[in-house]
Order: structure tokens, then sequence, then C-alpha cells
């Protein structure tokens, strides 16, 4: 008598255990992915830290190198004065060994060295600037990078966490149709949902639970939906075998689905 009650008392709990498993697994895989999401956005949000104080840096370069310029600019115009006064300056001379043909003379060459060095400054003034600006439009294609890869992976942990609430409350409902033996369900790679895949044929069995998506246009998916494959079937409402998984009737509502005989048959 006592092993029959004993036998009967784990048939009963059996079933539950298997669902605390299955639910402890899942969301140990959830708890897994979201972690590494966090972990992807500190990164994330550590490396545009570090660009934005090397595009402030890069900015007071700019900046600097603008006054530079001005300066430059400055120089240049009193050196254009000084060559104008110079050459209205220039002595009637017989030879330019005329000592005061020598001294224009040698005026003037310093002038002209004046201005190559002038040149010079200008062109290495702009080269820098142009690799300066090179380099912020650099930083600043890699932010944008960056902030879109952010709210993507925000919209990946919103979606995890909404399947994390989502997969309490649909374990309890699915768990009286998936198959034992089947394990812990996956989260599914888009939307709102859980999988489960049969161990012995994964290719052939699966069963996947969708949040319900009110904005689409198939009424069937405007409440929690099942998509059954079995075999090389699709099995849609009513039990009907489908020949692929994109028309309305694939998605079988999960209130009529958990009153079916067993996982894919009324």
């Amino acid at each position: 008598m006592a092993t029959r009650w004993l036998r009967t008392i784990l048939a009963l709990t059996f079933p539950l255990f298997a669902l605390f498993v299955s639910a402890g697994s899942a969301h140990a895989d959830l708890d897994g992915d979201l972690d590494a999401l966090v972990s992807q956005i500190v990164s994330n949000d550590d490396q545009q830290g570090q660009l934005a104080r090397e595009l402030r840096q890069i900015n007071s370069q700019l900046a600097d190198l603008e006054n530079q310029m001005v300066e430059h600019n400055k120089r240049v115009a009193d050196h254009s004065r000084r060559v104008r006064e110079h050459n209205a300056n220039q002595p009637a001379c017989r030879s330019t060994s005329d000592s005061p043909c020598a001294e224009w003379l040698a005026e003037a060459q310093a002038l002209n060295d004046e201005r190559d060095q002038l040149r010079a400054e200008g062109q290495q003034i702009a080269t820098e600037n142009d690799r300066a600006r090179g380099q912020g439009q650099g930083i600043v294609d890699q932010l944008a990078q960056l902030k879109q890869e952010r709210e993507r992976l925000e919209t990946e942990r919103t979606r995890l966490q909404i399947s994390k609430v989502f997969l309490v409350g649909t374990l309890a409902q699915a768990r009286q149709k998936v198959p034992q033996d089947w394990g812990a369900p996956s989260v599914v790679d888009s939307g709102v949902g859980v999988r489960w895949v049969d161990p012995h044929n994964p290719d052939g069995n699966s069963i996947r639970i969708n949040r319900a998506t009110p904005e689409s246009s198939s009424t069937a998916q405007h409440v929690d939906h099942v998509r059954i494959i079995a075999g090389d079937n699709v099995i849609g409402i009513g039990g009907k075998k489908l020949p692929n998984d994109r028309g309305a009737e694939a998605s079988v509502p999960l209130s009529d689905w958990t009153t079916w005989h067993s996982w894919d048959r009324p």
C-alpha cells in the first residue's frame, strides 16, 4: 500500500518537477542573455565616452588651428604690405652692385624667403586641419554606429525582459501539452515568445508560442498563439495540416491549443 501511494505521489509530482526545471533552465538562459546584453551596453557606453573625449580634444585642436590660421593670415597681410612698400622704394641704380641697389636686392631676397616660409607654415596648418577634420569625421561616424548599435541592444534587452515575463505565464499552460522529454524551452530569435524542440527529431518537431501581436494584420495573432511543426507538416487551427506557416490558420490560439488531446492533435 505504501509503495503504491509513493508511486502515485511521484507520478503527480514529476510533471510539476519537470515544469519547475524547465522554467528554471529557461529563466537561466534568459538571465544569461540579459547579462550578456547589459555587458555589451556597458561596453558600448564606455566606447562612446572614450570617443566623445577624443572628439572634444580634436575640436579643441581645430579651434587652436583656426586661431593659428588667423594669426598666419595677419602675418601674410603684413608681408604683402611690406613687399608693396619695398617695391615702391626701388632705387634707380646704374648697376646692381651699387650700394642702394645691393641693399634693396638683399631686402627683396629676405622678403622672398619670408614669403616661402609663410607659405610652408600655411600649408602645414592646412594639412593639420584636414587631418584633424578627417579624424573628427571618423569619430562622428563611429559614434553614429555605436548609438545605432546601442538602440538595437536596448530593443533586444526590452524584448528579452518581456519574454521573461511572458515565459512565466506561458509555461504553466504549455506544459500541459509539451511532451515531458522535450526539456526546457528557448527564447525565440525575433518577437516575444518561447520554443520547444523535440530532442529526438529537432528538425521535424517543434512548438513555438508567440505573444499576442495586436498590430498584426492577421486576427489570429491578436492573441497568444502557437506555431506547430510535426514532421513535414505545419499543424494549424483545428489540427489541419498546412503546407507552410504563412497563413492565418497556422496561428493556433493558445487557449484552443491547451484543450487539444496532444501537442499536435485536437
